[in-house]
């Protein structure tokens, strides 16, 4: 997939100040159809994911889709490093830093922007299962972003990495349709 933006819509997380919400106003569940992070450059559609017979996210089966999930907390958006023919959507997700911004659009019209607090790579092993699926308690952990892709050492014999690079946001404000 080409990480440049594919619309000719500029990336952007600039919102207007007559049309910022309260965080708290915008805490209800909503359904993400677009994730876009201008300083990676991507700006990809969203689809919903399952579960797996065992519990597990079912990770998205193409390696320029990514996906979503709603935890008990956190939304968490799942997208793949690599593939065999080269970089994926997520590619780049370990070069993002604290304070950037990520955009979500939504299936209401409106788009819900997150501010980045950690990038972290953490041994499948050991899987900070739950701070990312379940977050801080309370209102917080809905209103908070989790994106999770493969990361740190290659096991060719395994053909898996082994370890995963999770960026932990919050929301910072909801840009509604035309008040």
């Amino acid at each position: 997939m080409n990480l440049a933006s594919t619309t000719t819509t500029p990336l952007s997380t600039e919102a207007p100040r007559s049309q910022v919400l309260p965080v708290a106003a915008a805490a209800h569940v909503f359904e993400p159809t677009r994730v876009r992070i201008p300083a990676i450059g991507v700006d990809a559609s969203l689809r919903r994911l399952g579960l797996t017979n065992d519990g597990r996210i079912r990770v998205p089966s193409n390696p320029d889709d990514v996906g979503w999930y709603r935890a008990a907390g956190p939304t968490v958006v799942i997208g793949h490093v690599d593939s065999k023919t080269g970089p994926a959507v997520f590619f780049r997700l370990r070069e993002l830093e604290r304070g950037s911004r990520i955009a979500l659009e939504t299936e209401d019209g409106t788009t819900r922007f997150f501010v980045i607090d950690d990038v972290t790579e953490a041994k499948k092993s050991d899987f900070p299962t739950d701070r990312v699926y379940r977050g801080d308690a309370g209102a917080d952990a809905k209103s908070s972003l989790r994106l999770v892709t493969c990361g740190g050492s290659f096991n060719r014999s395994t053909h898996h990495y082994e370890s995963n690079v999770i960026v932990f946001a919050h929301a910072l404000l909801t840009l509604s349709r035309p008040l």
